[in-house]
């Protein structure tokens, strides 16, 4: 049974800042690399397989919106919370697996403004 939303994290502006994205005003966020993926693997059973099989299967076209397999990413993202992984890495490998790295790609998940989404 998946969590009650009440349960799930509260990110600071500081953490949520870390994917920001507004390309007009040259705010990237930093590359997700060896120290994110290092994190995730030593805190949690996730691979790095797994990570890059997220990627693969999110900016799979042929695979439509609604095929998707969102509960794993949600659990995914769950367990990296759970077993204290950063919430700047979650929000790296939420940017790096949706392709917010990839020019012009519709399906990315990043932050577009200042405001915080719970604000």
């Amino acid at each position: 049974k998946p969590p009650h939303m009440s349960s799930f994290p509260s990110m600071t502006r500081r953490d949520v800042m870390m994917n920001v994205r507004i390309p007009p005003l040259g705010i990237e966020p930093p590359p997700f690399g060896e120290d994110q993926i290092r994190e995730i693997t030593e805190k949690t059973t996730l691979t790095r397989e797994n990570i890059e099989w997220t990627r693969k299967h999110w900016l799979d076209q042929e695979i439509k919106p609604d095929q998707k397999e969102h509960a794993k990413l949600a659990y995914d993202m769950l367990e990296m919370y759970k077993k204290g992984v950063s919430y700047a890495t979650i929000n790296l490998w939420i940017d790096y697996y949706s392709g917010a790295d990839i020019p012009g790609n519709k399906d990315a998940i990043y932050n577009r403004s200042w405001a915080r989404i719970d604000s």
